[in-house]
């Protein structure tokens, strides 16, 4: 797959980072992912942590699309990959690391960062065949995040969870700089 630029932001008028063959493309100036092929466009609200240290800019961002779950009055999060990774396992997976410890961080609308391989409705289709409804819930919102991450040979660090792992599928060019 090859990273581009295709088009300017309906938004702010920045530019749209994207991977070809996906119709979603995240603005690199505001918080805003879309997909202008649909009529009319599509968007999406783009966050990243509110912990996140910005004195200490991350090598990469990994993002992640961010669910909701509501039984009764218990609520739970369910983390589902925007990115793909070849090779990757399902013991070293990030989303499926991040749903285990219930990891939902305080959020803060901010440029994605970097391009999505998986659009929204991908994401709830894994997500449903994932968490059928009647398991764990109804679904309840969905934010699309991404997450700071410095990588070290085959292991990932997210420093806001303090998340470790050991990812061999993910390379920097899977990852966009900020």
């Amino acid at each position: 797959m090859t990273f581009v630029a295709l088009r300017k932001c309906p938004s702010c008028g920045g530019e749209l980072d994207a991977w070809a063959g996906v119709a979603w493309m995240s603005c690199r100036d505001c918080p805003r992912a879309w997909d202008l092929f649909s009529g009319p466009p599509e968007k999406i609200v783009t966050y990243r942590p509110a912990e996140e240290d910005s004195a200490n800019r991350p090598e990469a961002r990994l993002p992640l699309f961010l669910f909701g779950t509501r039984s009764g009055a218990e609520e739970a999060v369910v983390w589902i990959p925007a990115y793909r990774a070849a090779g990757a396992r399902s013991d070293s997976d990030v989303a499926s690391v991040l749903t285990e410890r219930k990891h939902r961080p305080a959020l803060v609308e901010a440029p994605l960062g970097c391009a999505l391989a998986r659009g929204p409705r991908e994401a709830l289709a894994l997500f449903d065949a994932l968490h059928p409804s009647d398991e764990d819930g109804t679904l309840a919102w969905q934010v699309l995040v991404s997450l700071p991450v410095r990588l070290a040979g085959g292991s990932l660090h997210e420093p806001v969870s303090n998340l470790w792992l050991d990812v061999p599928g993910i390379r920097p060019r899977v990852l966009a700089r900020t």
